[in-house]
C-alpha cells in the first residue's frame, strides 16, 4: 500500500460521533504515522496524540512507552494506544538510502511480536486504558530503492559539467529489480507472518486492526461501481 492510499484512507468521509470520549488515542509509529499526521482533516482526529519518528524500531517505541506512560495518563487521562511499528525492523537502510531485508529467517518476526507482547503487558498495568497493534501495510523494497536510485542518478548527472558524458555508474531500474527481487518476495512473506501474529495478539485483547489493503480495495471497487452506474444512466 502506497503513502497516497494511506492518506486517502484517512480522509474517507465519516459520520460525526456522538457520546462522551473516555479514552485519549495515542498513535506510536515511525514515518508512517508522520505522513498520516500531516494529512489529518477531520476535527475529531485533532484529538489524537502522535508519537511518530522516522526510523524508529519497535524497541525504540517500547522504551518510550515504558518511560512515558505514567506521565501521559496523568496529562490526558486514560489512553487508547495504537502501536504501528515493525517496518524499520523488517528492513534496514544503508548509508546511501537503499533498504534491504534485515533477516532471511524468522528471527526478526519473533523479535517484533515479542516486543508487541511487552507493549501489551505494559498497558495491562493500567486497566482503564487499552492497546491495539496495527498491522504492517505491504510495502515494496524494489519500488522504494528505484526511487532512491533515481534521486542518486539525478544528483550524479547534475554534478557532471559535460552533459554528453556517458554515465556508466548510474543504477538502472532493472538493476534494482535484479538485485532485490528475491528480497521483495521474502519481505512480503514476513509481513504476512507478522500480521498473522498481530491478529492473534489483538484477538486476546478483544480488538482488531484495520486491514488497510482490503479496506482500500473495497472502497476503490465501490467508487468504480458508482462511476459505472453514472456512465450507464
Amino acid at each position: 500500500m502506497t503513502e497516497a492510499k494511506l492518506i486517502k484512507y484517512l480522509q474517507i468521509p465519516r459520520k460525526p460521533l456522538t457520546g462522551t470520549q473516555h479514552l485519549t488515542p495515542i498513535i506510536i509509529s515511525d514515518s508512517k504515522g508522520t505522513y498520516l499526521r500531516e494529512q489529518v482533516i477531520h476535527p475529531i482526529d485533532k484529538n489524537i496524540h502522535w508519537r511518530c519518528k522516522s526510523g524508529t524500531t519497535i524497541q525504540d517505541q517500547l522504551k518510550w512507552l515504558k518511560t512515558n506512560i505514567n506521565n501521559k495518563i496523568q496529562q490526558v487521562g486514560d489512553i487508547s494506544v495504537y502501536i504501528w511499528s515493525g517496518t524499520c525492523n523488517l528492513t534496514t537502510r544503508d548509508k546511501n538510502g537503499y533498504i534491504s531485508i534485515t533477516s532471511t529467517n524468522d528471527d526478526t518476526i519473533q523479535l517484533i511480536l515479542d516486543k508487541f507482547h511487552e507493549c501489551i503487558d505494559t498497558i495491562k498495568k493500567y486497566p482503564r486504558s487499552k492497546i491495539t497493534i496495527l498491522e504492517i501495510p505491504p510495502y515494496s523494497i524494489i519500488k522504494y530503492n528505484q526511487k532512491i536510485a533515481s534521486n542518486i542518478n539525478s544528483k550524479k548527472q547534475n554534478n557532471h559539467k559535460d552533459s554528453n558524458k556517458n554515465h556508466s555508474d548510474l543504477v538502472t531500474q532493472s538493476d534494482i529489480i535484479d538485485k532485490y527481487s528475491e528480497q521483495e518476495t521474502q519481505l512480503q512473506q514476513q509481513i504476512v507472518k507478522v500480521n498473522e501474529g498481530i491478529k492473534y495478539l489483538n484477538s486476546t485483547l478483544g480488538t482488531k486492526s484495520p486491514c488497510f489493503s482490503i479496506h482500500l480495495q473495497s472502497r476503490r471497487q465501490r467508487s468504480r461501481g458508482k462511476v459505472n452506474r453514472l456512465r450507464n444512466t
